[in-house]
């Protein structure tokens, strides 16, 4: 056997004892037969019969599990390949049948949960293939076990594997964009439903009704937990995706107040039974909380105006709302100071379920927002009964839940609570500050999984669409702490990110010129403990204000602002004070009135600051963030450049030696190199033999 492996790959005849050995040596840790047995598999995976060989080792348990999950791994990958019917090289009819007609009864069958997810996966690929045309009879299949499952001489593993093939099922096809695949979902949702709801809600109530009162079948309990949530997960996917109007199903409608009410009872039992409960149950009931919170707020961002209609929605987002605003009250730790820094801080785990529910909070509250004043467009045809839905679903969130005092209430609340810096920021601030400052520049982008920027969203939106009932307040509020007798750096820190945000909005009521000779001047100069927060905030704040509205004749002021914090000689500029300032100092630059000219007594320095500054930082991203802005100054500086050329040019060499492989860092370079020569002209000509490397580099096409 051993020789048959050792023959060219192509010469080996497929058979199933073969194929074993070729899995064996595939999964082994000596290189050459690792080498060998893959080769191997990728000359069989467009034979005939390879994937049902694969399929019956699959299904062998004498077998070790790692040659089992081997072998539905090879599967599960070449149905991605060739199960297409168009696909080049693709699986014959035969054996696409022979490895279909084992799928399901070897799937409920299965004990091991790693192998039966993978069957699952398998199962799911190929339903998103063949159902209907080839696979008819497949969903009816799965409903008939999962209704067989309830029977007392059933297997105890037929429910459970029942359900997870049927998760993944809905989450293949729950993932597509075609019509035919849509229309599929909306044709199975229903009779989908009607089966797994009653399992769902009866699990549930079975291991809630042992919490509550007790009993002795405590691994039944456990059982039942597992099985709700699955259930439940398939229900959840089910009816986003499977009806267009859900508020018209009086199905939805009904089981829509159970979520509300599971939601509720789960909320107390998680609080009541916190120190009494075991870990893995309080972690079982945290998961069901986070799929009924999930199914709510997508409910309220995929069908926003069926939201609205379904029953005491508005209620409900006033709960979440309560949970955000509870959860906004130990947000933050204002005592906390640099000092502390190797102090362990218990402020409750990044993702806690308080922080994820009031997430979920900020979620809905935003999604009832976006349907009143910027709803999803569509060029779809309205009938006139979804005309009526739409716009009465718009009057009713404006006039029962956007209210005069509920949007006051999200501003302050957001503001006060959710802009404080957290105790765990600072403490991130202090033991990583580079790898802690580019975090929170990405964090915008990922608004959705994070409170923080997802509360600054919410604040845009409202500062947006309500700036006559808040710009006033938020100014008055300004005022009172604008000022560098003021001392609450916290406070200070939440409403300058506030200005900030709002500048859109605000610009006709502020006098920034003012404030910033009055106020951010005298403090981005003060020396006291925790300044450097306010020192990065002014940095943000100004490159957020600096196209609104600076006057010409201010500018001067920021400029020597932001020479200021890029030195190292400062105590107060630490690493994410500098970075952040470089950062941002783009924008300052990059502004349609900047006028180089005005900027000439102050480049020398900044540049200076900003070369040193690439030099000494680590990661990449964050070097090349630094390289744009030095890109855009070189750009905008035009011919006053020349003097400083030779510190610019003297470290793109080193810089394109250690970018490696990094072909985004080696681009900024050559963009660098670009903006130079074309600000330069002919005063670039002597740097044109240290270019000339660097250009037949970028120029091989090995690079």
């Amino acid at each position: 056997m051993n020789s048959a492996l050792e023959l060219p790959a192509e010469a080996n005849p497929l058979a199933e004892s073969l194929l074993l050995h070729a899995l064996k040596s595939a999964a082994s840790n000596d290189v050459y037969q690792l080498q060998t047995g893959t080769k191997q598999l990728q000359q069989w995976e467009t034979r005939q019969g390879y994937y049902p060989h694969l399929q019956s080792i699959f299904l062998d348990k004498h077998l070790p599990l790692e040659i089992r999950y081997l072998a539905v791994i090879q599967l599960k990958n070449g149905i991605d390949k060739y199960w297409r019917k168009a696909a080049t090289n693709a699986v014959n009819k035969e054996d696409r049948e022979a490895v279909r007609v084992r799928l399901l009864p070897s799937g409920t069958r299965e004990a091991d949960r790693r192998l039966a997810l993978q069957n699952a996966l398998v199962i799911a690929k190929i339903t998103k293939f063949e159902f209907p045309n080839d696979w008819p009879d497949e969903v009816a299949t799965i409903i008939e076990l999962l209704r067989s499952s309830t029977l007392p001489d059933c297997p105890s593993l037929q429910l459970p594997r029942t359900l997870l093939i049927l998760l993944q099922i809905v989450k293949e096809l729950t993932s597509g964009r075609t019509p035919r695949i849509r229309a599929t979902v909306q044709s199975l949702t229903s009779e989908i439903f009607r089966v797994v709801a009653p399992i769902y809600i009866g699990k549930l109530h079975s291991w809630l009704s042992f919490l509550q009162h007790g009993g002795d079948d405590e691994g039944g309990a456990l059982q039942d937990i597992e099985h709700s949530l699955l259930a439940f997960k398939v229900i959840r996917r089910l009816l986003i995706a499977g009806f267009e109007f859900p508020n018209r199903e009086d199905d939805v409608q009904s089981f829509w107040t159970i979520t509300r009410d599971h939601f509720g009872s789960l909320l107390q039992v998680a609080a009541q039974g916190a120190s009494s409960l075991t870990q893995d149950v309080m972690v079982a009931i945290q998961k069901h909380l986070m799929q009924l919170a999930k199914y709510h707020v997508e409910m309220a961002q995929v069908h926003p105006f069926a939201f609205v209609h379904m029953r005491e929605s508005l209620s409900l987002v006033q709960a979440y709302w309560d949970l955000a605003a509870q959860y906004g009250k130990g947000f933050a730790s204002a005592t906390y100071s640099m000092r502390d820094a190797g102090i362990s801080v218990d402020e409750g785990a990044p993702e806690s379920i308080q922080e994820r529910l009031c997430l979920k909070g900020l979620l809905i509250t935003r999604a009832c927002l976006k349907l009143v004043f910027n709803p999803a467009p569509s060029i779809k045809y309205k009938q006139p009964q979804e005309k009526e839905e739409r716009a009465q679903a718009t009057e009713i969130v404006r006039r029962q839940l956007l209210t005069s005092d509920f949007v006051k209430e999200l501003m302050e609340t957001i503001v006060t609570r959710f802009f404080v810096m957290r105790a765990s920021d600072l403490r991130e601030w202090v033991e990583d500050p580079e790898e802690w400052e580019s975090k929170q520049e990405g964090e915008g982008d990922s608004f959705e999984f994070s409170v923080r920027p997802c509360a600054e969203k919410l604040f845009l939106d409202l500062a947006i669409n309500f700036k006559d009932l808040l710009v006033p307040p938020l100014l008055d509020a300004f005022h009172t702490v604008s000022s560098p007798d003021h001392d609450n750096i916290d406070l200070k820190d939440s409403i300058y990110t506030a200005i900030g945000l709002a500048a859109p909005v605000s610009y006709h009521a502020l006098d920034f010129d003012g404030f910033l000779a009055s106020t951010l001047v005298p403090e981005s100069q003060k020396h006291q403990p925790r300044y450097n927060i306010l020192r990065r905030r002014i940095a943000i704040l100004l490159a957020q204000w600096i196209s609104v509205k600076v006057s010409q004749s201010s500018r001067p002021a920021v400029y020597s602002i932001f020479r200021h914090f890029l030195s190292k000689q400062d105590i107060l500029n630490d690493a994410v004070v500098r970075i952040t300032a470089a950062r941002q100092f783009k924008a300052i630059v990059d502004e349609w009135e900047f006028d180089a000219a005005q900027f000439l007594p102050y480049s020398s320095d900044v540049l200076s600051s900003l070369m040193n500054l690439i030099e000494s930082v680590e990661l990449a991203e964050t070097k090349l963030a630094l390289l744009e802005t030095v890109s855009v100054l070189v750009e905008r500086m035009g011919s006053y450049i020349s003097p400083y050329a030779d510190e610019v040019v003297s470290l793109l060499p080193r810089l394109w030696e250690q970018s490696g492989e990094e072909n985004i860092m080696k681009q900024a370079i050559l963009t660098i190199f670009a903006r130079l020569v074309g600000s330069m002209k002919a005063e670039s000509r002597k740097y044109h033999l240290m270019a000339l490397p660097i250009i037949k580099g970028a120029l091989d096409p090995d690079s």
